[in-house]
C-alpha cells in the first residue's frame, strides 16, 4: 500500500515536471503569450517619421496620446501633432492593420506581404509596467516584424496601454531602420534605375518607425457583424498618375485606402490602409474626394490606386489579387 501511494506521488510529480516543462517550450516557442484573455480589437498603424540631420536625440522616448481612436479626429492631424513636437522632420503614414485572433492563444496578428517580404503585427496581453505608460490601462505588447527572404527577420517589441477611444503614438531609437530596409519593405519601386535614385535621395536622412496603437470602443449591444466592405473601381484618373514627391521627385507606387461612402455616393472618412509612395498621398486623398460611387452609397468600400509614373515598360495598373490582407468583396 505504501510502495502503491509511492508511485502515485511520484507520478503525480512526474506530471507537474512535465506540465512545467512543457509550459517553459510553448513560451519558448511563443505560444504562451502572456497572461490573461485576447486582446480588445485594436488598430496598430504605422508611420515614417525622416529627419534631415542625424539627430536622433528628439526622437528617443518620444512618447505622447492623442484623444481619438482615429474616427472623431482624422489621421492627418496627428501629423500636425507630430510635426509641432519634432520640426525639421517629416511624417507619413505607411500601413493600418487591425489584427484578428489567430491559432495562439491569447494573440492578435495582422500581416501584409509584398512578394516574399512582410510586415507582421502580433499584439499580446502584458503585465502592465513603467514602459506601457496609459495611467493603469490594460497594457498590451506590440510586436512589429519585419520578414524577408531566406528567413531574414528583424523584430521589434513595445508595450502600450491605449484607454478605450484613445491613441497612443510613440518612437524610439531601437525603431531607426536603414534606408535600404526601408526601401526594402515600405516602398515599391519600378525597377533597380527607380530604387537607386531613391536610395540616393534617402540615405543621408535617419528613418525611424512610429506606431500608434488604438482601441476602439467595442461594438453596442445587439449591433451584429459589420458588412464586409465592398471593392470599389475607381475611374481612370490621370491625375494619379502624374504625381511626383519634391523629396525622392518622380517615383511609383500604391495607395490602398477604407472609406465609408455617404448617401450621396461620395467617399468620406479615408483611412490609409497601405502607401508605398506616402509623399503623395494627401493630394491623392484630394482627388478622391471628388469621386462618387452611388452603387456603394451607404457602405464601407476598399480603394486600390496607382499612383505616379510607373518605369518604363512596367503595367500603369496593378488588378486587386485574390486573398488582399484587407478584405471586401468585388463588384462595385
Amino acid at each position: 500500500m505504501a510502495r502503491r501511494e509511492g508511485r502515485t506521488v511520484n507520478r503525480a510529480g512526474r506530471r507537474r515536471r512535465r506540465a512545467a516543462f512543457l509550459g517553459l517550450a510553448l513560451s519558448a516557442a511563443g505560444v504562451e503569450a502572456a497572461p490573461g484573455g485576447s486582446p480588445p480589437d485594436l488598430v496598430v498603424r504605422v508611420f515614417e517619421v525622416r529627419r534631415v540631420n542625424s539627430d536622433f536625440g528628439p526622437l528617443v522616448g518620444l512618447r505622447f496620446t492623442v484623444d481619438t481612436d482615429g474616427r472623431r479626429v482624422p489621421v492627418s492631424s496627428w501629423l500636425a501633432t507630430l510635426a509641432r513636437r519634432i520640426p525639421d522632420a517629416y511624417f507619413a503614414q505607411l500601413l493600418t492593420l487591425r489584427p484578428v485572433p489567430g491559432a495562439v492563444a491569447g494573440v492578435r496578428e495582422a500581416t501584409v506581404r509584398r512578394g516574399r517580404r512582410g510586415v507582421r503585427v502580433r499584439v499580446r496581453p502584458a503585465d502592465a509596467g513603467e514602459d506601457a505608460g496609459g495611467g493603469g490601462a490594460e497594457a498590451f505588447e506590440v510586436e512589429l516584424t519585419l520578414s524577408g527572404p531566406n528567413g531574414r527577420e528583424r523584430t521589434m517589441r513595445r508595450a502600450a496601454a491605449p484607454a478605450e477611444g484613445r491613441t497612443e503614438v510613440f518612437t524610439g531609437r531601437d525603431l531607426e531602420i536603414t534606408p535600404s530596409d526601408y526601401l526594402s519593405w515600405f516602398r515599391e519601386t519600378g525597377g533597380l534605375e527607380e530604387r537607386e535614385r531613391l536610395y540616393r535621395r534617402l540615405r543621408a536622412r535617419t528613418i525611424f518607425l512610429a506606431l500608434a496603437v488604438s482601441r476602439p470602443p467595442p461594438p453596442e449591444a445587439g449591433a451584429g457583424p459589420r458588412p464586409l466592405p465592398v471593392r470599389l473601381r475607381p475611374p481612370d484618373e490621370p491625375r494619379l498618375r502624374e504625381l511626383d514627391s519634391p523629396l525622392v521627385g518622380a517615383a511609383s507606387g500604391i495607395l490602398r485606402l477604407s472609406v465609408r461612402v455617404d448617401e450621396d455616393g461620395a467617399p468620406r472618412d479615408p483611412q490609409i490602409l497601405e502607401s508605398t509612395f506616402p509623399e503623395v498621398a494627401p493630394r491623392a486623398l484630394g482627388i478622391v474626394a471628388g469621386w462618387r460611387f452611388p452603387q456603394a452609397a451607404g457602405r464601407e468600400g476598399r480603394l486600390d490606386l496607382r499612383l505616379g509614373s510607373p518605369a518604363r515598360g512596367a503595367p500603369t495598373e496593378e488588378p486587386p489579387k485574390p486573398g488582399s490582407p484587407f478584405g471586401g468583396v468585388p463588384g462595385v
